[in-house]
């Protein structure tokens, strides 16, 4: 669901990348920006629970799955269904952004992710795995911080994703922004959102649908703001369909956001992901692997450990999200 830091969305808009548009469409990426940015800067510190729907037409009954890791030494077993749910509670204070991956609605985390001071934590409870990161070396997560809706990637905020994407047209119809980048990709800004974005189609290179994202907001801080309410995406197979509402959907993920507190008093305590004895870390900051609570000579970063790590918490993350392994290409396709 769309992840989109603070600081990125109180900066003054620049300058979009592939700025070739004339005067007037350019406009209309600017006031998309301007619009994006007045919205979430009143947003001071969110807390949320989110909920997960997945439905597989492509699966037919609950299975139990193995990958392989890189290296070959390592397994991660994981079940797919027709149908499949996932719970996270998300806080959110400026800058820092804490998930946790919830075993039912109000359970216990199975896996946790959060960023403070520009470092990425990212913690597996069962398998005790870290890996600790900047933006720029995470694995190609899909966004998870409501305001960065739109986005594809962990590390493009949706600011950023405006001011690079090579758009090759911005129109303005019916209270609708529309901007097109040249891949094909299209996004919908639509006045009765306050133009924040309110859908995403991408398509396969024979033009058919690939992706269609829909998204709804709801109303806070007495109508003065709006944040996610619900975002649906349906994927579909190469050539069913140019229709980007069409029923024919192989896989269709629905996620809805409840808002626990808005602009309450959080603790920076909240960000900090508290590492148990035995936990193994990737540390990408000081290119090393250790284990919390074990003193032993720094490892090679990222031949083993970190990379295994990375499979098998991402596994553990957003297993029943596995159509998104797309997230990257799309980000690529989207430009």
């Amino acid at each position: 669901m769309g992840c989109l830091l603070t600081s990125v969305l109180v900066g003054t808009f620049l300058a979009v990348a592939g700025g070739d548009l004339p005067p007037d469409q350019q406009a209309l990426v600017e006031t998309v920006v301007a619009a994006i940015q007045s919205n979430y800067e009143k947003i001071k510190t969110l807390e949320l629970r989110v909920e997960g729907h997945h439905e597989d037409r492509s699966v037919r009954a609950a299975e139990t799955r193995r990958i392989k890791s890189p290296t070959g030494d390592k397994e991660v077993v994981y079940r797919v269904a027709p149908e499949s749910w996932a719970y996270e509670s998300i806080v959110i204070k400026g800058t820092k952004i804490r998930r946790d991956i919830l075993e039912r609605p109000e359970g216990q985390a199975t896996a946790s992710m959060a960023h403070a001071d520009g470092v990425w934590t990212d913690f597996s409870v069962d398998a005790k795995l870290a890996r600790l990161n900047r933006k720029d070396d995470l694995p190609g997560y899909w966004p998870f911080d409501p305001r960065d809706v739109g986005s594809v990637s962990i590390r493009r905020s949706m600011i950023d994703t405006l001011r690079q994407a090579n758009f090759v047209s911005a129109s303005l119809g019916a209270g609708k922004i529309i901007l097109t980048t040249q891949a094909g990709a299209v996004y919908t800004f639509d006045q009765r959102a306050a133009y924040l974005p309110t859908l995403l189609v991408d398509r396969h290179k024979d033009g058919s649908v690939h992706m269609a994202e829909e998204y709804s907001y709801q109303l806070l801080l007495s109508g003065a703001a709006r944040v996610l309410d619900k975002t649906v995406s349906r994927f579909y197979d190469r050539g069913v369909t140019n229709d980007a509402s069409d029923d024919g959907w192989r896989q269709r993920s629905t996620t809805t956001v409840r808002i626990v507190n808005v602009n309450h008093e959080v603790p920076d305590a909240r960000f900090v992901i508290s590492l148990p004895a035995g936990t193994r870390v990737g540390d990408g900051l000081k290119n090393r692997v250790y284990i919390v609570g074990k003193a032993e000579p720094p490892g090679s970063f990222g031949a083993t450990a970190v990379t295994v790590g990375g499979i098998l918490l991402g596994a553990l993350v957003a297993v029943w999200w596995w159509l998104r392994i797309r997230a990257r290409k799309r980000e690529e396709r989207s430009c």
